[in-house]
């Protein structure tokens, strides 16, 4: 069988884990575990969400090193992806329950952008960062043509109205609106 229907567009492992995630053109992100004797893998979990290919993916609950056989709770293990649709979202892999959509609402209120489903552009790049998530955005993508980095809480699943950029920096169409 093949890993996806189309072209894989992104692969990572989870960290200290025999476990692979894999993106395609699919609308598909899937989990692998490689647990065979063979050392073969064998499809673990498997969400779509996207309406268009995730372009980036990544593990939350890793730096901590901290998982389920831990016994810890189910926000250690999610995964992050961008999609090619403009959304960022999340998914459990434990529970299917805490899968969800990052809202952009109050970014793209800053940014004077108020229109029924307008989305950011396909984001490019992520970061996030695990240590004191309830204290401040911790999620900071970049964007395809945009010369500005948008901050994310992730514990809230929600754009924060914050905008990291420098005069210097040039290219970004989207407009801002100063408070």
């Amino acid at each position: 069988d093949d890993a996806h229907r189309g072209p894989i567009s992104k692969v990572t492992f989870l960290h200290g884990e025999p476990v692979m995630i894999s993106s395609g053109a699919d609308n598909s992100i899937k989990m692998w575990i490689f647990d065979a004797p063979d050392g073969s893998a064998r499809l673990l979990r498997s969400r779509e969400g996207h309406s268009s290919h995730p372009l980036r993916i990544r593990y939350y609950g890793g730096v901590s090193r901290v998982s389920m056989r831990d016994s810890s709770d189910a926000s250690s293990c999610e995964v992050i992806s961008a999609g090619s649709d403009g959304t960022m979202r999340t998914f459990n892999t434990a529970i299917d329950t805490q899968n969800r959509e990052f809202s952009q609402l109050p970014l793209l209120k800053k940014l004077g952008l108020s229109q029924r489903n307008l989305r950011l552009p396909d984001c490019v790049g992520f970061d996030v960062a695990e240590s004191r998530e309830r204290d401040w955005g911790n999620l900071v993508t970049i964007h395809r043509g945009q010369s500005a980095a948008y901050v994310w809480n992730y514990k809230n699943r929600v754009a924060t109205d914050t905008i990291l950029s420098q005069s210097h920096w040039k290219g970004n169409n989207l407009r801002h609106v100063p408070n």
